[in-house]
């Protein structure tokens, strides 16, 4: 086994984002000082930041977790029966 073989690389589909809830804007993805945000490239509304980490969560893990933050809308809760 080769001590430098190269790993193979794993695209990871990101998820999809909602046009921003203020002004319509496309969002993107922010990395910062370890940690993922969401941000209007319009208005610059931006999520809160997750970090992410060996011990925290993987970095997809704190992708999909800002994009169910970014995508919730208002009147999105369930409701309870």
């Amino acid at each position: 086994m080769k001590r430098n073989a190269k790993k193979p690389q794993v695209k990871v589909e990101r998820p999809k984002l909602l046009p921003c809830p203020c002004c319509g804007g496309k969002p993107t993805y922010m990395e910062e000082y370890g940690a993922k945000s969401i941000r209007c490239k319009e208005c610059g509304l931006r999520t809160v930041s997750m970090a992410f980490g060996s011990f925290i969560q993987t970095a997809a893990e704190a992708e999909a977790g800002i994009a169910e933050r970014w995508n919730r809308r208002a009147g999105d809760e369930k409701q309870a029966p």
